[in-house]
């Protein structure tokens, strides 16, 4: 828990001494639980943590009224803004639970669910990631690497949300997430590749 959630979490626990109904004093903790987990996740988007603090803080999120988890995924998207300069083109109107999951569905594969993705752009250039200066390799090959991130799109459904950020995301800012991403889960890109070509057993990493 961060400094500012442990702040928010406090504030919210503070029971006016008049408050004595128990219903109420359930609704404040009720409260305070989901200020401090919108707070945690929205602030760890971007970071090593976030998908461990996303998925140990979403079921605090999820069993929020609808107006509520609307609120998170419009601060999850006010923050991609900040972080990665993008928004979507289209006007996104949360209004169904559909409208929510495309969301969380979008941060997921920004941050950490995005693997399978990875390893099928990976495997076109046929090299092995842990040999790989993934920077200085991914930064000379930009324009082959978009390309082939179009045509993945054609042959490979995404989600909506994801799908649009792919297609419309500049290239720069891209490649900068495309090197990070494959930086960070390296080992598993190249095992997903192994796997998929049913080598992991004649092949180690």
């Amino acid at each position: 828990m961060s400094d500012v959630s442990n702040r928010v979490l406090m504030q919210a626990m503070e029971i006016p001494p008049e408050m004595d109904d128990p219903e109420e004093m359930d609704d404040v903790e009720e409260d305070a639980i989901y200020e401090s987990s919108m707070v945690d996740i929205v602030d760890s988007l971007g970071d090593r943590s976030f998908r461990d603090t996303y998925i140990n803080l979403l079921p605090d999120i999820k069993e929020q009224t609808f107006d509520r988890r609307r609120v998170f995924c419009q601060r999850l998207l006010d923050k991609v803004y900040d972080l990665y300069d993008f928004r979507f083109s289209i006007n996104l109107d949360l209004a169904t639970e559909t409208s929510l999951e495309n969301v969380l569905k979008f941060i997921e594969f920004l941050e950490y669910d995005n693997i399978l993705f990875l390893s099928l752009v990976w495997e076109m250039f046929k090299v092995n990631l842990m040999k790989t200066d993934v920077e200085t390799f991914c930064n000379s090959r930009k324009n082959i690497i978009i390309n082939e991130v179009e045509e993945q799109l054609e042959s490979h459904h995404q989600s909506e949300l994801v799908d649009q950020w792919l297609r419309t995301y500049y290239k720069e800012r891209f490649i900068e997430w495309f090197i990070r991403e494959s930086e960070k889960s390296k080992v598993f890109i190249q095992l997903e590749i192994l796997e998929r070509k049913g080598k992991l057993d004649e092949t180690k990493v």
